[in-house]
Parts: structure tokens; C-alpha cells; sequence
């Protein structure tokens, strides 16, 4: 892989991250407001 496509695999991996850690906090937040 070139530096480029590190780069780019790298930001793509964070911003999954943060989209699934704030994708299960709102889950749970209205998981929570049902129960």
C-alpha cells in the first residue's frame, strides 16, 4: 500500500470507530427510554 492509501485507510478506520461508539451510545439511549 502507499503512504496515500495508510492515510486514508487509517481516517477511514477512526471515523468508523467514533460513528459506531456514538452509533451504540444513542442504541442504548433509546433502548433505555423503552424500558
Amino acid at each position: 500500500m502507499t503512504e496515500q492509501n495508510i492515510a486514508l485507510k487509517l481516517c477511514s478506520d477512526s471515523m468508523m470507530t467514533n460513528f459506531n461508539q456514538e452509533f451504540l451510545e444513542n442504541y442504548n439511549f433509546v433502548l433505555g427510554i423503552e424500558n
